[in-house]
């Protein structure tokens, strides 16, 4: 798996099942093509997620900033996570009080979309033991 999964094509909540939940890496029932992944960003809805699953809720607010990051990163491909996330606020997008991972994965996936490089996620630390 990536640094955040955006980059294979499954939600956050899939992805944090593997990274802090042990689970395996998504098998592909999991990961979407290109253009499932673009139709998954594009058709997120807007805020307040109201879904009685609280899964349902975080992805569909990972997939709210990271439709608002696409427009973003069209404008400037070079655009850092945090100046495409303070710029996405001035522009508009409602508050969603996201977690670090969130827009780490919402920048991602806006990046897969528009085919750039994958970026840290700066929720996700790796740490050398030795």
């Amino acid at each position: 798996m990536s640094i955040d999964g955006a980059n294979i094509g499954v939600s956050p909540s899939r992805a944090l099942r593997t990274i802090i939940g042990g689970e395996s890496t998504p098998p592909l029932d999991d990961q979407r093509s290109d253009s499932e992944f673009s139709e998954y960003i594009a058709t997120a809805p807007e805020p307040p997620f109201d879904s009685e699953d609280q899964g349902q809720n975080y992805d569909n607010c990972c997939r709210y900033i990271a439709k608002h990051f696409v427009s973003l990163l069209i404008e400037d491909p070079d655009s850092s996570l945090n100046h495409a996330y303070d710029e996405a606020k001035r522009r508009g997008m409602k508050s969603v009080d996201p977690t670090g991972f969130m827009v780490g994965w919402a920048y991602n996936a806006a990046r897969k979309i528009l085919n750039l490089k994958e970026a840290p996620n700066p929720a996700i630390v790796d740490i050398e033991v030795g």
